[in-house]
């Protein structure tokens, strides 16, 4: 009772809706999907609203600038009733990713404090990635005990006290980014 699938579905496919059905009924408990992402036909939300209807999450993949983008509020706007889980804090900290020397991203951080307007929605959720996605590790070896993560202050790195502040406590969970995180 602690995980569950999340599909992908191939939304250009015309059976896109029917398939979706079809997972939830295995057991599925959400769909990823790109926040550009539309169905064919007649209807281009028909995926989304098939998501909301079968009461389905929707992991949205896609970086800070389709996050904030006006298009997304929109439907989220239109979809009160479904939950968005915004994967990977939208990309925030890319900078630091795969080197472990990297700087980390400056102040004022001002893409993702953009990004962050999506907390605004209470259906709308953020999924931290791993930390070291967010603060580098002490360089000193032999690592102490706490294998503590820092920002150029000593404090919590500061994606992660900005993404506290926007959603709160209860609305943010996290995400290993297990496999891909091993190699870096």
């Amino acid at each position: 009772g602690r995980f569950g699938v999340i599909v992908i579905v191939d939304v250009k496919h015309p059976a896109a809706v029917e398939t979706l059905a079809r997972h939830k009924a295995s057991g599925a408990v959400g769909v990823r999907l790109g926040p550009e992402q539309r169905s064919p036909g007649p209807d281009p939300l028909a995926i989304w609203k098939a998501a909301e209807r079968l009461q389905l999450v929707v992991s949205v993949m896609g970086g800070g600038d389709q996050i904030s983008s006006s298009e997304f509020h929109n439907l989220i706007r239109a979809l009160p009733k479904l939950k968005f889980v915004i994967e990977h804090m939208a990309g925030a900290g890319q900078d630091t990713r795969f080197s472990i020397s990297a700087p980390t991203p400056s102040a004022p951080y001002d893409a993702f404090i953009k990004t962050l307007a999506v907390a605004q929605f209470p259906n709308v959720y953020l999924k931290m990635t791993g930390l070291n996605e967010l603060a580098r590790r002490p360089d000193a070896l032999p690592l102490k005990y706490s294998h503590r993560f820092y920002d150029a202050s000593g404090g919590v790195p500061p994606f992660l006290r900005l993404a506290i502040g926007a959603f709160g406590c209860h609305r943010i969970m996290w995400g290993s980014d297990f496999p891909p995180v091993a190699g870096r």
